[in-house]
């Protein structure tokens, strides 16, 4: 698997996936200097999740970096696009302003594509959509990383973001993309009913 030294890591409360455009406001110092030198490079850097688990130890690469707006104090609006997932090693305090690590590029498992896994996936996702009455302007279909533009399209959170992002199986990631977004749809048609029984005064209407 082919490595990366020196890789500058940006830890933050979410996890990038592949494929998804990330936009990010940049305003310390340490992080300016980050982006001043991926922009040289131009070179990528590491998007890992922090939060109050812990820091991870599988990140996404940040590629395309893009600045969209430099203000006069000096911060940065940029986006940025998921790249491959990669492991890192030991996390570098002392090199440089901000944190660094030697990385491994992650591939996925040799697996034929499963056609019943992918239509499952796109059914819940339409079905979700639906249910929000809301219509995909560019409306996906069957691909090999289907998983990760699900995950980039629809917030499942960073628990099953990070879970998409350490598997190694597109099977086990459609798997786990058809769950939260079937488990998403559930959520909202129960906070709907709660809403027309509220109405209701707690009295259930005999059409339901």
């Amino acid at each position: 698997m082919a490595r990366i030294s020196d890789l500058p890591v940006f830890p933050l409360p979410l996890v990038l996936l592949p494929g998804e455009l990330l936009p990010l406001h940049i305003f310390e110092p340490r992080y300016r200097e980050l982006v001043t030198r991926c922009l040289a490079g131009p070179e990528p850097f590491c998007v890992l999740l922090e939060d109050e688990a812990g820091t991870r130890e599988v990140g996404c690469l940040a590629r395309d970096l893009t600045v969209l707006e430099r203000l006069a104090d000096g911060r940065l609006n940029v986006v940025v696009s998921g790249g491959e997932p990669v492991r890192l090693g030991p996390l570098d305090d002392e090199a440089h302003s901000y944190l660094t690590a030697e990385a491994t590029l992650l591939e996925d498992d040799d697996e034929e594509l499963d056609e019943d896994a992918i239509e499952a996936a796109l059914a819940a996702y339409n079905a979700l959509l639906s249910e929000i009455g809301r219509e995909d302007a560019e409306p996906l279909s069957a691909q090999s990383r289907l998983a990760y533009a699900l995950g980039a399209r629809i917030d499942v959170g960073v628990q099953v973001g990070q879970a998409l992002l350490e598997s190694r199986s597109e099977r086990a990631r459609l798997l786990l993309i058809t769950e939260a977004l079937e488990q998403g749809r559930h959520s909202l048609r129960l906070s709907a009913e709660r809403e027309r029984r509220a109405v209701r005064n707690g009295k259930v209407d005999p059409a339901d």
